[in-house]
């Protein structure tokens, strides 16, 4: 195993929230085990990501996220994968802890090139909060306040699973996140509960070197939930030795543009 490598990157990063329930980041290939717990243990290095997100800079209670990401290949085939995140929007948190573990198959063997298919599966466990606190209302003794101070939190598990296939110039990937739609809803008991939605992911890329010190990688994600959104991201970076810049779209949403140099 290599020694870890460590990505500078400066990057201006879009974040859009669905409901409330989960984060979409656009950067999206630097975190690929955020959205395919598969991807554990397919490098040879060992990722260390954090991503820090602040929404809407000088407004109070805006949207903010923060993430830790880590991976690595374990031996005998397998690897593992955290993911840690936080995120708070107003009186609302999210955190939550992300556990996978993937076997990999080695579909070719060659000198220059080889190319594996992962299987993986991740155990996660989301804590819902709200800080009633916060809320400020034109009555005393709110029912559903009082109620939401009794209440305090709630701890929620799921599972993910994915496939992906890569090798050292293409990946491609399928993943379904929150598969047990656990109820996320601090009022217990409720007659119209508010489940985690199920969320499909695919991916793809493929880097194309057009010389030893340039190359080219366009990729792409689609993203469905189970509750009828569709989006597409779309990403073109072009490689100059250890520095990459790049543009994305996202659709009937936003651009971006990365820049980004490796150590």
């Amino acid at each position: 195993m290599r020694k870890t490598i460590l990505f500078v990157f400066v990057q201006m990063l879009v974040v859009q929230v669905f409901a409330q329930q989960t984060t979409q980041r656009t950067q999206f290939y630097l975190n690929r085990l955020s959205i395919n717990p598969a991807v554990a243990g397919t490098q040879e290095k060992i990722p260390l990501l954090v991503h820090v997100r602040q929404q809407w800079v000088g407004i109070e209670e805006a949207p903010t996220t923060q993430t830790f990401s880590a991976n690595g290949y374990t031996g005998k085939n397998l690897g593992m994968g955290v993911v840690i995140f936080n995120d708070v929007a107003g009186p609302t948190r999210n955190t939550g802890i992300s556990i996978s573990g993937a076997y990999h198959l080695q579909l070719t063997n060659n000198r220059t090139n080889n190319t594996w298919m992962s299987f993986g599966l991740s155990g996660n466990l989301y804590q819902y909060f709200f800080d009633a606190d916060k809320l400020q209302t034109d009555q005393p003794n709110d029912v559903a306040i009082d109620r939401l101070l009794a209440e305090g939190g709630r701890l929620t598990p799921d599972v993910s699973a994915g496939v992906y296939i890569n090798n050292d110039q293409w990946f491609v990937g399928l993943s379904a996140l929150n598969l047990l739609q656990s109820e996320t809803d601090i009022f217990r008991g409720d007659l119209n509960p508010n489940s985690v939605r199920r969320i499909y992911y695919a991916l793809a890329g493929y880097k194309h070197r057009l010389s030893q010190d340039f190359a080219v990688e366009p990729s792409a994600l689609a993203r469905y939930t189970s509750s009828g959104v569709f989006q597409g991201d779309f990403m073109l970076k072009g490689y100059y030795q250890k520095h990459y810049l790049g543009v994305s779209y996202r659709t009937s949403d936003s651009m971006a543009a990365v820049l980004g140099l490796n150590i």
